[in-house]
């Protein structure tokens, strides 16, 4: 045990003195220890230390082993040192909080944070041994001719070049050097029509040479948008399996979570979206050398529509050679010297930053010409000489620095070396811990921020938010190309481009350890390592034991991207590991912490996203410096720590954000207290007498982003307006929830929400179960000019909407379970309105109050549940897609001549009978709408390419004449739950590509005509017992790729038998799974 656990309570002995501040002195001969005097000869030291590490940093190359060593030992006695302070410090500040607050009204003392006799002997010992360490130290740098004050001739933070003005240079379409060619090239194979199913185009290529680059010049092309109406972008990290891969894809398609684990179910879904369009899916960073891994990718990507194809980028030549259906293969080579030059020149003169003479010209192409082709190293290079401003002499010291590093032969480019070691000191430090990432693995802005943070790694700045300092530094590590966009997401994610993740390896390899379970690094000095990244592969077993060895460590994370099987942490590994700064355990199957991780005197950072946990131990509220709890997607917490507020430094209290899938979890008292909190993403209010926090104390709380208010029926209006919403300007999303049959007074509620009225920069408001019968004024004010969703449910008692078309930025409108709502009001307005949604309405009778309505942007309508509403009039022309769901006395919505995508579930006959005027249709949904469905009246619709019928009972037959051979343009048809049918037909079905049949338990025969569908490639049959198979025709065309049949023996048995030659030519088969 350390001495950290052996420390004697201090907590009488602090309220006794009360009016000192932590000022208890012991006699050592004839001189009193004082902590704050040896805090603050050590931050002296400590700032000694960190002088001379930045004068060595800033001699650019160090080759000497010797100086390495001296190096590492410097960074050592600094890592020592500021453990060492950062102790000092907290116990300062806790003495004076503990002095403040007398014992008895604390539940749990910060008993590992006070200082005995014998610890203070060992601290005066270890700060003479941080002292003569650092002499010896400092008479090394005279030995190597370091120079003091070298640092400060470089740039400071804050006096960097302009990168925020110069952001556009991101935007890579603007010029391009060098790939005109190759661009054209790929741009015509995706616009091409090609025989083969799924063409594939692979751009191949060493790392950094642009194939990423070329991939999204592509992408982004005008051509390819207007010919592709689903584009997809994902980026897969070398750990990848096949159904993060398909997660992933299918996120990229929804812009929403997938919650789904098996790949099957998965498969299914993808399949489904991209069944009935025509897709490009670009595949950045492929390295998956398993030939299944492809095939199994691809089955349902085989859905799309006719044209749809695929670009894959990789590094890995196997990759690109072994990718089937491949119709481009393209080995990007590098650039050549002038186009080097070119793009060098494009950064280093950006925005009159100096001027190209002769000299500069001869110069810069020398170095041009030493880039060995790579765009990622002239662009890099150009950025950092456009720092010098034109001066000769920094060009030409970077020219013979480059010559010196190429006859090294070294494996990582001397360009990104160089680019590295020209950073200012505090940027190597941040990139420095990249190393942590994998390649190719995404993160979030803020995800690195935190650990920048929590790494003591960003200085406070009196202008700034420490938040706000480091993002100005990540922008400018983007700038420089030492990170860059990922195109995967809706929601910006960013990764470390390989080369310059080999970089971070390469420059933190003494100190970063990368491991796999099972697969410990030897040759390792375990005091030098500070932080470990764990790569878990899914279902793998991990034993966290295998680390305790390595004490000095301050970051330990989890690197995976599935979930990985941790159940626990044992107790001894945070006794062991006392210098923790952060702990990030996320997407694990860890149910609980050990008592112990409260000995985490430094810890900053818990992280435990996706993860089982339940509660968190008491021990949690004594963690004095934790900045971060990130809790988000911990569906199954049900507490937090009761004495919450101690953690007077929490800066980011991250729960779980779903707002449909949250359970209330009461929020301790003292939040309050809690002054650094930007980050509360949701607090459940609580009556006085329940002793847990009040609505009042959030008052004073600066929260950020992301806010939800859950159990407002336990507010007062007093406590409401105590909580201040309205001075929260950065609040963007705000939630406003009501229990179910929540029994508030209906006044008292009114009362309430109108003292919750938000800052006017709101972007998001949900109002959820709200009792009230009236809206509050400000809701429709058109001072809310920021706010783009608005979303009104289960509010019972309403019976009036707010006048919503005042609002003018508004896009989403979501209006649901308003029972007591007759009618819509008055539709005017409504600027920006895109997609508009109503369910659960059960006395909605009108749609509007006046002659007119104006909804002149609206795209989607969306109308469900809705029994009584009889008429939808003056409807934009522009409106594409429409989904109506029963509303029984709904007949018909004129005026949509241009509508495209409809959805009509139990409908009336009317309604079906109206369908056929839609002349522009080309995707159309008819489920459970009638006991009687005639197909000849879809035969007008001869643009329609997707068709869905399900759960017409009485359907009988579809016959050869039926009017379904007039749907020359169908490529999609699914027949489901029709349980008379007992003939179909799909003759004439010329264009079909993707046929579905479920659940037709009459059905006795396969569709007339289907083995003669030449553009036929998949087939899924579910669940039809009595199916028979005549062996007299063409069971299955030979176009077909794509097989799923189960719950049909007959048919499965053919394919097992009679068949079985037939169906081995078939690719992907699923057959009685």
């Amino acid at each position: 045990m350390g001495w950290l656990q052996q420390l004697k309570p201090l907590s009488d002995v602090a309220d006794k003195i009360g009016g000192f501040l932590f000022n208890l002195a012991w006699s050592k001969g004839t001189r009193l220890w004082n902590v704050e005097e040896e805090a603050e000869k050590l931050r002296r030291t400590e700032k000694r230390i960190r002088a001379l590490l930045r004068d060595a940093e800033e001699h650019r190359y160090i080759d000497d082993e010797s100086v390495k060593l001296w190096l590492l030992e410097l960074k050592s006695v600094a890592y020592d040192a500021e453990t060492l302070l950062d102790r000092l410090t907290t116990f300062t500040a806790v003495a004076r909080l503990e002095s403040a607050e007398p014992s008895r009204k604390r539940k749990r003392s910060w008993l590992n944070l006070q200082l005995g006799p014998r610890q203070r002997w060992g601290l005066d010992a270890k700060i003479t041994e941080i002292n003569e360490r650092l002499d010896e130290i400092a008479r090394g740098r005279k030995r190597f001719k370091f120079q003091p004050g070298d640092a400060a001739r470089r740039a400071q933070p804050g006096q960097r070049p302009r990168f925020v003005e110069v952001a556009a240079c991101h935007d890579e379409s603007s010029q391009i050097f060098g790939r005109a060619k190759e661009k054209e090239e790929v741009v015509q194979a995706l616009l091409s029509d090609h025989t083969i199913p799924l063409p594939v185009i692979s751009i191949y290529g060493a790392a950094g040479i642009g194939k990423t680059t070329l991939a999204r010049l592509v992408y982004n092309n005008a051509e390819v948008q207007s010919s592709f109406p689903t584009r997809i972008w994902v980026c897969l990290s070398d750990k990848c399996d096949v159904t993060k891969a398909t997660k992933m894809i299918m996120e990229a398609i929804t812009k929403v979570k997938c919650d789904a684990l098996s790949l099957d179910i998965l498969q299914q879904q993808l399949q489904e979206h991209l069944s009935t369009t025509k897709f490009l899916l670009v595949i950045d960073n492929l390295w998956a050398e398993d030939y299944n891994f492809w095939e199994l990718l691809r089955c349902p990507l085989l859905a799309g529509e006719k044209g749809s194809k695929v670009l894959i980028t990789t590094r890995n030549e196997r990759v690109w050679r072994r990718t089937t259906s491949t119709i481009l293969p393209v080995h990007l080579k590098g650039l050549d010297d002038e186009e080097c030059w070119l793009l060098l020149k494009k950064y280093a003169f950006l925005h009159g930053q100096g001027r190209e003479n002769d000299a500069l010209s001869k110069t810069g192409r020398m170095i041009a010409a030493d880039c060995r082709g790579s765009p990622l190293a002239a662009k890099s290079l150009g950025m950092l000489l456009s720092d010098t401003n034109g001066e000769e002499e920094e060009w030409l010291n970077i020219s013979n620095q480059m010559r010196i590093l190429n006859e090294d032969n070294n494996r990582i480019l001397p360009s990104l070396q160089i680019s590295y070691h020209h950073l200012p000191y505090h940027l190597k430090q941040l990139f420095t811990l990249c190393c942590l990432f994998p390649v190719g693995h995404e993160f979030e802005k803020d995800e690195v921020i935190r650990l920048w943070i929590a790494e003591g790694l960003i200085q406070c700045n009196a202008r700034r938010r420490l938040e706000a300092e480091a993002g100005r530094f990540f922008d400018e590590l983007l700038w420089r190309s030492f990170f860059e966009t990922s195109g995967s997401s809706t929601n910006q994610r960013y990764r470390v481009p390989s080369l310059m993740n080999e970089l971070a390896s390469l420059v933190s390899k003494s100190e970063c350890l990368c491991i796999e379970p099972g697969n410990l690094q030897g040759g390792i000095n375990r005091d030098l390592v500070r932080y470990v990244s764990i790569l878990c592969q899914k279902d793998e077993l991990l034993e966290l034991t295998m680390i305790c060895n390595y004490e000095n460590i301050r970051i330990l994370k989890l690197s995976t991207e599935v979930r990985i099987s941790l159940k626990c942490v044992p107790s001894e590994l945070f006794h062991k590991l006392s210098c923790l700064r952060t702990l990030e355990m996320s997407n694990s199957e860890l149910e609980e912490l050990p008592e112990s991780v409260g000995c985490l005197t430094h810890l900053r950072y818990i992280g435990l996203r996706k993860t089982l946990i339940k509660r968190l131990p008491d021990s949690v509220s004594t963690l004095f410096n934790l900045q971060t709890l990130d809790l988000r997607e911990c569906y199954r917490l049900t507490e937090l720590p009761e004495e919450l507020s101690r953690l007077v430094n929490l800066r980011h209290l991250d729960l779980h954000l779903e707002w449909d899938r949250m359970v209330p979890i009461p929020m301790p008292r003292g939040i309050d207290k809690l002054t650094s909190l930007q980050t509360l993403s949701r607090f459940t209010v609580t009556a006085d007498a329940e002793g847990y926090c009040n609505m009042k104390e959030l008052k004073d709380i600066n929260i950020r982003g992301e806010l939800c208010l859950l159990k407002l029926e336990s507010a007062t209006h007093e406590n409401a307006g105590e909580s201040k919403l309205s001075e929260k300007q950065y609040v963007e999303n705000l939630m406003l929830q009501w229990s179910y049959n929540n029994n508030q007074a209906v006044d008292e509620s009114m009362r309430v929400i109108e003292s919750l009225r938000p800052h006017s920069k709101l972007r998001s408001l949900w109002v959820d179960w709200y009792p009230g019968e009236n809206f509050p004024g400000w809701m429709g004010e058109s001072s809310f000019t920021y706010l783009e969703n608005l979303r009104i449910c289960d509010c019972r008692n309403s019976r009036l909407l707010p006048s919503f078309g005042e609002l003018p930025k508004l896009k989403k409108l979501h209006l649901g379970g308003m029972h007591s709502l007759q009618s819509m009001g008055t539709l005017l307005g409504f600027p920006s309105l895109e997609v508009l949604t109503l369910w659960d309405m059960p006395n909605l009778q009108t749609w509007c109050d006046s002659e007119e309505a104006e909804l002149p942007k609206l795209k989607e309508l969306y109308i469900s549940h809705c029994p009584r509403l009889q008429n939808v009039t003056n409807l934009p022309r522009e409106l594409a897609k429409l989904e109506i769901d029963n509303c029984g006395m709904l007949c018909s919505l004129p005026g949509l001549q241009h509508l495209h995508d409809l959805v009509v579930r139990r409908g009336n006959d009317q309604l079906i009978g109206w369908i056929s005027e839609l002349m522009s249709l080309t995707s159309l949904t008819l489920m459970h709408s009638t006991e009687t469905m005639d197909i000849q009246q879809l035969q007008q619709l001869s643009a329609l390419k997707r068709l869905k019928i399900g759960g017409f009972k009485q359907l009988s037959s579809v016959s050869d004449n039926s009017g379904m051979e007039a749907l020359s343009s169908l490529e999609f048809l699914e027949i489901s739950s029709c349980t008379e049918l007992q003939r179909f037909s799909v003759v004439g079905l010329q264009s079909l590509k993707d046929f579905k049949l479920r659940h037709c338990t009459k059905l006795e025969a396969l569709p007339t005509g289907l083995g003669n569908l030449g553009s036929l490639r998949c087939v899924e049959i579910h669940d039809i017992p009595n199916l028979r198979i005549d062996n007299t025709g063409t069971v299955l065309p030979d176009s077909v790729s794509y097989l799923t049949l189960s719950g049909c023996p007959d048919l499965e048995s053919w394919c097992r038998n009679t068949g079985a030659q037939r169906v081995k030519k078939i690719p992907n088969v699923k057959i009685g799974f």
